[in-house]
């Protein structure tokens, strides 16, 4: 009966891992997500693009912008700040 229990355990705990805990990134070999990964996830886990919608992408780029000057992180340069920003609107909800 245990052995039973203990299967039937990881069957579950397995499933909840592989059910997709984080959702792959679109085009992510692309350079831009190199960049987007390499900034943004300095912090915190990397948010899927489809979280927000693409008027939202623009306040909250420059809100972790903010957080990140306040940590003494350099924020992304103009040209990598803005193919972020098309990336994430691109690929928003």
């Amino acid at each position: 009966m245990k052995l039973l229990m203990f299967t039937l355990l990881s069957v579950l705990l397995a499933g909840c891992v592989a059910s997709g805990v984080t959702t792959a990134l679109p085009d992510a070999r692309s350079s831009v997500v190199q960049i987007y990964t390499a900034y943004c996830g300095a912090c915190h886990g990397v948010p899927h693009p489809g979280r927000h919608r693409a008027a939202e992408w623009p306040i909250i780029v420059q809100l972790m912008e903010g957080h990140m000057q306040r940590r003494g992180m350099e924020p992304p340069q103009e040209n990598e700040r803005q193919a972020i920003l098309r990336y994430l609107q691109e690929h928003a909800r």
